[in-house]
């Protein structure tokens, strides 16, 4: 008796064109629905619990790499694998597509405004062990002494323990586009070359640090604000020299 090959059209009555899309969907939900790393089934499992073609369960595949939900193993051992998209590339890709539109710093500036607020605010109301011991390291650093790499390095870490802290993961995954859109990209200057403004930024920070320790959002909140203004003064400054 001779073994049935897996089909390679799609099942007689499946409208043309549509069958991909709802595999996507439905192993989409299957994904999300499971851990990280884990294994779904080999390419003829899946091929026969989705009733489906091999070259429509292999275009599905190459969607969900794409959105880093799906890692296809070749070989021995190999087979279909759950995975989770890290903020880092999501935040790429987002930069990405700022940077095909007309996105000025100032668009930027305005719109981390209203979200910092939002995490500082929350990050003073809650409670994170490794979080805080950051935030306390952070004030031991003297911020008038740094290099604009070490600045840089400094905020990174600081951001990264308040959105931690705050435990928001839409406010952290906007917060990072922005992050990056601002100082990776479009390379804005406000800082570099400009000691005497790392050192006033890093003394507010530390305000708002303390404030955030101190579980006071609404100290939290008017430091958020004072360093919008003081950001913006410069980029404007700096616009117009």
């Amino acid at each position: 008796m001779t073994t049935p090959k897996s089909p390679t059209t799609e099942p007689p009555g499946r409208k043309p064109g549509l069958a991909a899309p709802r595999v996507v969907r439905l192993l989409r939900e299957e994904i999300l629905a499971t851990g990280e790393n884990l294994f779904l089934g080999g390419e003829e499992d899946l091929l026969a619990r989705y009733a489906i073609s091999r070259p429509t369960l292999r275009q599905a595949a190459r969607v969900l790499e794409h959105e880093q939900l799906l890692s296809v193993k070749r070989g021995i051992g190999g087979g279909y694998y759950t995975r989770r998209p890290t903020i880092a590339s999501v935040g790429r890709s987002a930069v990405t597509y700022l940077r095909t539109r007309p996105t000025t710093v100032g668009d930027m500036l305005e719109a981390a405004h209203s979200a910092h607020v939002a995490m500082v605010q929350r990050a003073a109301m809650s409670e994170n062990p490794e979080a805080e011991a950051v935030l306390r390291d952070y004030l031991k650093v003297d911020g008038g002494a740094l290099s604009f790499g070490e600045f840089l390095h400094h905020e990174r870490g600081l951001y990264s323990a308040i959105c931690k802290l705050a435990g928001n993961p839409v406010l952290e995954l906007f917060i990072t586009i922005l992050y990056q859109f601002g100082l990776e990209e479009t390379r804005l200057k406000v800082f570099e070359a400009h000691a005497e403004r790392m050192g006033q930024w890093f003394a507010l920070r530390q305000k708002l640090v303390k404030a955030i320790l101190a579980k006071e959002p609404e100290f939290a909140e008017i430091f958020s604000r004072r360093a919008h203004a003081l950001i913006n003064s410069w980029a404007s400054a700096d616009a117009a020299a």
